[in-house]
C-alpha cells in the first residue's frame, strides 16, 4: 500500500501502546499513528476524524473493550476495529467478532508483520464490506425509483407469471379495477378481464398491438379498457408484461361524436343522414306490406329576415322552439328531422289516405298561429309545406324527399304558409336552376362575385389573426345573393371548379396586397368543397395560383368539412400531405358534425379545427353543449392542434372559451363578414 493509513491505538498502559506503534510504524506500511488512553478519549477521536483502522484494548480500566466497541458500533461509526487482548481465548474472540470487531490479536504473539497482515486484511475486508453496502445502497434506491415510476404510471401494469397468475399490479391497474393494495396478487387475469384466458395473454404477447375489451372491478361494474402484452424471461422464469389502460372517456367521446353525426346539434332532431336512413327502412316495410307513406317537407317562411335583422342567436332559438313544438304535432311513430338551415321534414311511415299528411300539417299550422315572445321580440312563425306521397311520388327515400322539397317551392312561391301536394308539373324547378347555371356562367364571365371577409381574433393578444374569405354573388338583377343560393347549384354542375378558383386566387392576391400596404402578415382562409377537393389537378392549381399571386404559401389557409374528409380517407390523406408539404396549413371546418370516430382523426394530416358555431350557440347555458365544446378543446390541445371557434357573439362565449383555453375565435362579437373597404378600416382600427 503506497497511501497513508490513519491508525487509532486505544490503549491504557503507555507501553503496550508504544510497541504496537513502533512496530507498526516499521513495517513496510505508511502510517500515522493516534494514541488514545481510554475508550471515551477514542470515541471523541473517531468522531472528530476518520481513521482507517482501530486497534482497542481489551482489558481498559473503566470500561472493557467489549463496552467500548458497543459504543463506537452504536455511534454509526464502521471503522474496522482489530481488539487487543493480553490473554487470548476462543470465548472471547467469539464475542468480540459477534460485537462487530474486524479481527482479534494476542498482544503476546504481536510482531510487525503480525500487525501489517491484520491491517491490510482488515482494510480488505472493511473495502469489500463498504462496497457490498454502497453496491446494495445503490441497488435499493434503484428499486425504490423504479417502483416510484411504475406507480405514477398513468396506465396499468400487469405482470403475470409463467402459471397465469398475477404477479404483481401498479397502483394505476389497482386502482383501475377498485382494488387495495396487492389485494389482485396470485388472482387470473379473466376476474378482471373476463374475456381473456392464459392462452389469449401467450397469442397476443406474440401477435403484438392492442385489443379492445372489457374490463370488471370489484364491485362488478364494467369498463371498456385498450389491453396489450409482451413476453419477457428474467431469472428463467417466463413472465408477461400486461398494459390496461381505461378507454372510457374516448368511448365516451366517440359516442358523442357519432350521435353528432346523425342529430343536429341546435335541436337534437335526426339530421338528414339518419332522415333518408329511416325512409330507406319505411319504402321498404311500405312496398312489403302494400303500403303508403307521406313526406312532409316544412320550411320556415322568414329565417333568413330573423337572422339578418335579430341575429343569429335570435333565429337558433327560434329553430329550437319550432323544433320542440313540431315534435308535439306528429303521431306516434313518424320522425321529425332538421334537414337544412330552416327545413325540416316528416316522415310519416304508415297513412291510410292523403289527407292523413294534410291534417299533421293543420296541427302545425295551429300550433304556430299564435305569436311567441324571444328575447322582447314577438315572432310570428309560418311554414311552407311541401308533401310526396309514396308509391305515387316517387319509388325510393331520395326521390320523396326531392320531389316533397319540389312541392315546399312551389307552396313559397305562392306566398307560403300553406302546402302543396307533389306534382309531375313542379319539376319546372329544374328549368329554372338551368336559367340560374347560366346565370352565374355570366356572372364568372362578367365579374360579379365579390369576397366579404370575416376576422379572426385572437382575444389574449388583442389582434387579428386571419381573415376567411366568403364569396358573395352582387346579381345587377337580384342584388346581393348569398352563398347557400348558389354554391349547391354550382357543385352540381361543375361551375364550383372555376368559381372556386377565382375564390382563391382572389383571396391570396388581395392577402398579398395587405401584406405589400404594411399590415401584419396574417393567414387568408379558403373552403373547399366536396368537388373542389375532388378535382384532379387541385394541388397544382393551388400551387400555381400562390406563384402566380406572390403570396407565400404559410399564409394560406385551406378549410375541408368532415364529410369531404371521410368520402375517401386515403385520396384525403395523400392530397392533404401534398398540400401541407408545399407550407399550406388545413383546417378541419365544422368539426364535430361528421365524424363517427376519432381515429380517423389521427390519420389526417391537419393543423386547425374550426368549432362549429352549432355547438357555440348556448354554450354558456347548456351544459351539455359546454362539454361537447370543452371535449373538442381538448381533444385539440392533446393532439396538438390549433382551434378557432366560430360563430361566437357574446362576451360571455368568448370567456368560455378563453377559460378552456381556446383563444382564437371568429363571429359577430368582433365583425360580421365585412366587404373589402370596410376590411381595410377595421384593419387600420385594430392596429390602433
Amino acid at each position: 500500500m503506497d497511501e497513508q493509513l490513519k491508525v487509532l491505538i486505544i490503549d491504557d498502559d503507555d507501553v503496550d501502546r508504544m510497541t504496537v506503534k513502533r512496530f507498526l510504524q516499521s513495517a513496510t506500511l505508511h502510517v500515522a499513528v493516534t494514541e488514545a488512553s481510554d475508550g471515551v478519549s477514542g470515541i471523541t477521536q473517531l468522531q472528530g476524524q476518520n481513521f482507517d483502522c482501530v486497534f482497542l484494548d481489551y482489558q481498559l480500566p473503566r470500561e472493557d473493550g467489549a463496552a467500548v466497541l458497543q459504543s463506537i458500533r452504536a455511534a454509526g461509526i464502521q471503522t474496522p476495529v482489530v481488539v487487543l487482548t493480553g490473554h487470548g481465548d476462543e470465548q472471547t474472540a467469539v464475542a468480540m467478532m459477534k460485537a462487530g470487531a474486524t479481527d482479534y490479536l494476542v498482544k503476546a504473539k504481536l510482531n510487525a508483520a503480525t500487525l501489517e497482515k491484520c491491517l491490510s486484511s482488515a482494510m480488505r475486508i472493511y473495502r469489500a464490506e463498504f462496497q457490498t453496502a454502497q453496491a446494495l445502497s445503490d441497488l435499493s434506491r434503484s428499486t425504490a425509483r423504479l417502483q416510484a415510476i411504475i406507480n405514477h404510471m398513468l396506465e396499468g401494469l400487469i405482470i403475470i407469471d409463467g402459471s397465469g397468475c398475477i404477479e404483481s399490479m401498479n397502483r394505476a391497474a389497482e386502482a383501475m379495477f377498485d382494488l387495495t393494495p396487492d389485494a389482485g396478487t396470485g388472482d387470473s387475469l379473466s376476474r378482471f378481464i373476463p374475456a381473456i384466458d392464459f392462452q389469449q395473454i401467450q397469442q397476443q404477447a406474440v401477435a403484438g398491438g392492442s385489443l379492445e375489451m372489457e374490463g370488471r372491478r370489484t364491485d362488478n361494474t364494467v369498463f371498456p379498457l385498450e389491453f396489450s402484452c409482451a413476453e419477457m424471461s428474467f431469472d428463467e422464469q417466463q413472465l408477461f408484461i400486461c398494459m390496461a389502460r381505461d378507454i372510457s372517456e374516448r368511448k365516451q367521446a366517440e359516442s358523442m361524436i357519432r350521435y353528432l353525426a346523425y342529430h343536429d346539434a341546435l335541436t337534437d332532431l335526426p339530421n338528414k343522414t339518419l332522415f333518408l336512413d329511416r325512409l330507406n327502412m319505411a319504402v321498404h316495410h311500405a312496398h312489403r306490406d302494400g303500403n303508403s307513406l307521406a313526406v312532409i317537407v316544412a320550411a320556415l317562411d322568414r329565417l333568413n329576415m330573423v337572422n339578418d335583422t335579430l341575429g343569429h342567436s335570435v333565429g337558433d332559438r327560434m329553430l329550437q322552439i319550432v323544433a320542440g313544438k313540431m315534435l308535439e304535432c306528429i303521431p306516434e311513430g313518424a320522425t321529425v328531422s332538421r334537414v337544412g338551415g330552416g327545413e325540416f321534414a316528416v316522415l310519416l311511415p304508415v297513412i291510410n289516405q292523403s289527407e292523413d299528411a294534410v291534417r299533421v300539417i293543420q296541427a302545425m299550422i295551429r300550433q304556430f298561429e299564435a305569436p311567441f315572445t324571444l328575447e322582447e321580440y314577438q315572432l310570428y312563425i309560418t311554414f311552407s309545406f311541401g308533401i310526396a306521397v309514396y308509391p305515387l311520388d316517387g319509388q325510393s327515400g331520395g326521390t320523396l324527399l326531392k320531389n316533397a322539397d319540389a312541392a315546399m317551392y312551389r307552396t313559397r312561391e305562392q306566398g307560403g304558409n300553406h302546402y302543396q301536394f307533389y306534382t309531375y308539373t313542379m319539376n319546372d324547378k329544374i328549368l329554372n336552376s338551368m336559367v340560374m347555371e347560366t346565370k352565374m356562367r355570366a356572372a364568372l364571365e362578367n365579374d360579379e362575385f365579390i369576397l366579404h371577409y370575416q376576422p379572426q381574433v385572437n382575444v389574449r393578444k388583442g389582434k387579428v389573426v386571419g381573415m376567411e374569405a366568403l364569396v358573395r354573388w352582387d346579381s345587377p338583377e337580384d342584388g346581393l345573393i348569398l352563398p347557400q343560393d348558389f354554391i349547391p347549384l354550382a357543385e352540381e354542375t361543375g361551375l364550383i371548379i372555376p368559381l372556386g378558383e377565382w375564390v382563391l386566387r382572389t383571396a391570396c392576391s388581395q392577402n398579398r396586397a395587405w401584406q405589400s400596404a404594411g399590415y401584419p402578415p396574417m393567414d387568408i382562409s379558403v373552403n373547399l368543397s366536396a368537388r373542389q377537393f375532388r378535382q384532379a389537378r387541385l394541388v397544382d392549381m393551388v400551387e400555381r395560383v400562390l406563384r402566380e399571386t406572390g403570396l407565400d404559401p404559410r399564409y394560406l389557409v385551406l378549410e375541408i368539412t368532415e364529410s369531404v374528409a371521410l368520402q375517401d380517407v386515403d385520396f384525403t390523406v395523400a392530397t392533404l400531405q401534398s398540400l401541407r408539404a408545399m407550407g399550406i396549413k388545413i383546417a378541419m371546418d365544422d368539426f364535430g358534425t361528421g365524424f363517427s370516430s376519432l381515429s380517423y382523426l389521427k390519420r389526417l394530416p391537419i393543423d386547425i379545427l374550426k368549432i362549429d358555431r352549432s355547438f357555440m350557440r348556448d354554450v354558456v347555458h347548456s351544459p351539455q353543449d359546454a362539454a361537447i365544446v370543452s371535449t373538442i378543446i381538448s381533444l385539440a390541445h392533446n393532439l396538438n392542434l390549433k382551434l378557432i371557434a366560430e360563430g361566437v357573439e357574446s362576451e360571455a362565449q368568448a370567456r368560455f372559451l378563453e377559460k378552456k383555453q381556446c383563444e382564437e375565435i371568429q363571429g359577430y362579437l368582433f365583425s360580421k363578414p365585412l366587404p373589402l373597404p370596410e376590411v381595410e378600416f377595421f384593419l387600420r382600427r385594430f392596429r390602433l
